[in-house]
């Protein structure tokens, strides 16, 4: 898992959460901007990535 955005900035965020879930939490090298880039990223390939999104029409 990738942790991403402000919140993943919190001490100890990424160690409660693998914890809590033993899954291996690793920290986005920008995290701030990963949500961005990610959103960004989204809108630019929508038509491919419709299917994923809750309430898209087909």
């Amino acid at each position: 898992m990738f942790l991403v955005g402000g919140g993943g900035l919190l001490k100890g965020m990424a160690q409660r959460i693998e914890r809590e879930t033993q899954v291996p939490v690793k920290m986005s090298n920008v995290p701030l901007e990963a949500v961005v880039l990610g959103a960004g990223h989204c809108i630019e390939h929508y038509d491919a990535l419709k299917s994923m999104f809750m309430g898209a029409r087909r």
